[in-house]
């Protein structure tokens, strides 16, 4: 085959320019960090280091990372994503190098096809730490294969301090350097724990804070949750792409072909060192990630993305595959070339074929840009005060220092404060930015706590509708309060009374009856037949013309021969299509049978669902078919 050959050094500086100017412009199109969150905390934790140096030993940041990245991070976001490149750039020369030390044919291929892995290519737009990743364990693996140990050796210590999956292939270099007899470099695999538990034991005043500062402690597993053992497999899709998974596959299986049918192309043979640190690495990497989500350990949340940190080793990998399937076709016969030119079409086309290219901001940001805007052109962006989040596109739509206490706190900080010092803790004025995403999650502050506290005042409510369902099945949405000097108490914006003798506001006329009524002439009957009461509909337009509604207390008159238990239901619908659903139970106690009795509940509103809407309608369903009677079913609006 022509178009590729052996040592083609000439290939490998048009693929790399390439892939180079591709990257580099799409960093610049686009405003943030794939996939959001956590490359953004990485940006800012590796931004603020120089102002900040305690951040050189946050655990979660990944120390080694925040060091090498930092110079970069000086020049903003897109100065993090230009190290992003280099490291992925570096690594397909790595892997070009690798190829060759190893005798594989067709080298310039194995950097086309690592280029363009479909999460590869993503993750170059980022704040992530598996493109460091990937570049070290490449280079240490090529290092070895050439019998380099000593710097390989310590660089590779420092790997669990990029990603910590890095303590689990710390035991592959070990076993190489077992089988290569260097006895007296073993020890050097330590050197990247003990230098960070000298240093750190002066800021922590600790040897084992290493363990006690993990993040990855399990504590938030219940949140993170876990998902099918085939997880990381279904989603070939957006981590290889189709035409890179057949290879994958094909170079997986390849030394266990070669095993069992060796063949005399000794340039096909598989050394020690790429069987145990380049396919080692793979399979032991995808292993423990999907063990990782099956079993809901270590606060895995089952990421496609993290696989880009192997990817440059699958480079190899799948470059064996093509050779092996090559092999099968004479090197004269055109099919062979007709294959290889498929083959780079749809490697090309994979990255660029799914949603994510080009990356644009979604809707979790979009809202927050929407949020940021309001409040630097709000009353509240002059005053002095503390901000309250957690998403880290906040700080950085903001270009604040996330790390000044005086000016910023973390939203899990919160409610720990005001619980061990009280409401002092919390500066007057200080604005809470809540987010769905984060805010009842990791921020360990649920929604319901903070529009129920009278020492904070909603003053602004963003939602993105069901454009976006973050973790806990809800839909993104931010809420902005602020810390009051003087406290605040509920207040009833109005009260409505409904007899159930005013057609006008029912729906399902049929479920009323004259056999009963607590006032009136008539109530609604549910029994065996009739599974729901009459409906109460409301105009939404009316509901808010009252102001900020966040509560709704219901009441109703019941009346039972026997005990009841049944579900009260608040809906709303736009557009004729119900776009809420929410219910709460409601019962007739055995010692309130044969008498006219109270049932009553609160439901704490999202204000969207009502502003967003055009009706609201509020009934009883009788889900266990029994026979009651309900009348004078009364609401009340609360701002609190």
């Amino acid at each position: 085959m022509q178009i590729l050959k052996r040592a083609d050094s000439s290939w490998l500086k048009i693929i790399l320019a390439a892939l180079g100017i591709i990257y580099i412009a799409h960093a610049i199109y686009y405003p943030s960090s794939y996939e959001g969150a956590d490359g953004l905390r990485h940006y800012l934790v590796s931004r603020y280091s120089w102002k900040h140096p305690y951040l050189f030993l946050y655990l979660w940041g990944k120390p080694f990372f925040t060091l090498i990245s930092s110079p970069f991070s000086q020049f903003g976001l897109i100065g993090l994503k230009l190290f992003n490149i280099l490291c992925a750039l570096l690594s397909c020369l790595v892997v070009y190098r690798m190829a060759t030390v190893n005798g594989i044919r067709n080298q310039a291929l194995a950097v086309f096809l690592m280029g363009f892995t479909p999460i590869y290519f993503f993750c170059t737009n980022s704040g992530y730490t598996e493109l460091l990743f990937g570049f070290m364990l490449s280079w240490a693996a090529w290092r070895y294969m050439v019998r380099d140990y000593f710097w390989p050796t310590i660089v590779i210590s420092f790997l669990p301090f990029v990603r910590s999956e890095g303590y689990i292939l710390l035991g592959l270099f070990f076993l190489v350097l077992v089988i290569r007899k260097q006895w007296k470099l073993i020890p050097l695999l330590a050197t990247g724990n003990i230098l960070y538990t000298v240093i750190g034991y002066f800021h922590y005043h600790s040897w084992t804070w290493l363990a006690s500062e993990n993040p990855y402690d399990g504590r938030q597993a219940a949140i993170y949750g876990h998902g099918p053992w085939y997880h990381f497999i279904k989603a070939y899709w957006v981590i290889f792409g189709l035409p890179l998974t057949i290879l994958l596959v094909a170079g997986l299986i390849y030394p266990i072909a070669r095993y069992f049918y060796p063949g005399k192309n000794k340039s096909a043979s598989i050394s020690k060192e790429e069987g145990i640190l380049v396919y080692g690495s793979f399979i032991l990497y995808f292993t423990a990630h999907t063990i990782f989500w099956w079993k809901g350990l270590f606060n895995s949340l089952g990421l496609e993305r993290v696989m880009a940190a192997v990817i440059p080793v699958a480079g190899i990998i799948y470059l064996r595959g093509w050779n092996w399937f090559a092999s099968f076709i004479p090197s004269y016969h055109k099919i062979r070339n007709w294959l290889l030119g498929i083959l780079l079409l749809g490697v090309i086309i994979c990255p660029f074929h799914y949603k994510y290219f080009p990356l644009r901001l979604d809707q979790e940001e979009l809202l927050i840009r929407e949020a940021t805007t309001w409040y630097k052109q709000s009353e509240y962006a002059g005053q002095e005060h503390v901000i309250y989040y957690l998403h880290p596109y906040f700080l950085h739509a903001l270009n604040q220092d996330a790390f000044d206490p005086g000016k910023v706190q973390e939203l899990w900080g919160l409610y720990p404060s005001i619980k061990s010092y009280g409401y002092s803790a919390i500066p007057e004025g200080a604005m809470v930015f809540w987010d769905a995403h984060f805010g009842p999650n990791e921020g360990l502050a649920p929604l319901d706590t903070l529009l129920h506290d009278p020492h904070f005042n909603l003053v602004k409510y963003f939602s993105s509708g069901k454009a976006k369902i973050v973790l806990g099945g809800r839909p993104f949405e931010i809420y902005v309060f602020q810390k009051t000097e003087h406290v605040s108490v509920s207040r009833n914006l109005d009260k409505f009374l409904f007899t159930l003798d005013d057609d006008r506001v029912m729906e399902n006329p049929s479920a009323l009856t004259t056999e009963k009524a607590f006032s009136g002439s008539r109530s609604t009957k549910l029994s065996s037949k009739e599974e729901y009461s009459v409906g109460i509909v409301q105009p939404a337009e009316e509901l808010n013309s009252k102001g900020l509604i966040s509560r709704i207390h219901f009441r109703w008159m019941l009346y039972a021969e026997q005990p009841v238990n049944a579900l009260a239901v608040i809906s709303t619908h736009a557009n004729g299509v119900q776009t809420s659903w929410n219910s709460f139970p409601i019962e007739v106690r055995k010692e309130d049978v044969n008498k006219w009795t109270v049932a009553e509940g609160d439901w704490m509103m999202n204000p969207a669902l009502v502003k967003n809407a055009h009706q609201v309608k509020l009934y009883i369903w009788n889900k266990n078919k029994q026979e009651f009677f309900a009348d004078d079913f009364e609401f009340s609006l609360y701002d609190k």
